[in-house]
């Protein structure tokens, strides 16, 4: 995958950008072929959250980056994914954004992790573990055959 950095998030994306709390500092980095992602993006967290947050809220947002982003690669539909970091006063939201087929996105009522012999499996969990707030968001038919699936996830 190759991130290439962006001003904005294109409006058919949706944002972890609250329209009521203007953020402190937003970046957005679009994901599109074969390479390094979530490496790349935590060293964006790392630039953006690091100027107003402790080390350790960069690590959990990095962490919630890396996790999203790699289920968006291995469960979703080729195309671009996209990240978009908020930072606010009092957390950081990331957002990921790729297409997919929405029905397979479980509830976040059920994100538990597995049994400890799973082999894969926790990301979702681990999202919500480090989350204060999760929300996602799914455009049924955004594409021909398939949908829009927005996560965002709000760290504290």
């Amino acid at each position: 995958m190759v991130f290439r950095r962006a001003a904005s998030t294109p409006q058919a994306v949706p944002s972890c950008s609250s329209a009521e709390r203007e953020p402190l500092a937003r970046s957005a980095l679009f994901c599109e072929g074969s390479g390094p992602t979530a490496a790349t993006a935590r060293r964006k967290i790392a630039e953006v959250v690091g100027a107003f947050h402790p080390e350790q809220m960069v690590r959990d947002a990095q962490l919630v980056a890396s996790e999203l982003i790699t289920n968006a690669l291995e469960h979703g539909a080729l195309g671009t994914v996209v990240l978009d970091v908020a930072v606010h006063p009092d957390g950081v939201s990331v957002c990921v954004t790729s297409h997919g087929d929405g029905d397979r996105l479980p509830e976040t009522s059920t994100w538990e992790l597995p049994d400890a012999a799973a082999r894969s499996g926790r990301g979702l969990a681990v999202t919500q573990a480090l989350s204060d707030a999760v929300r996602v968001v799914t455009v049924r038919g955004a594409a021909p055959g398939r949908d829009l699936i927005s996560v965002t996830a709000r760290v504290v």
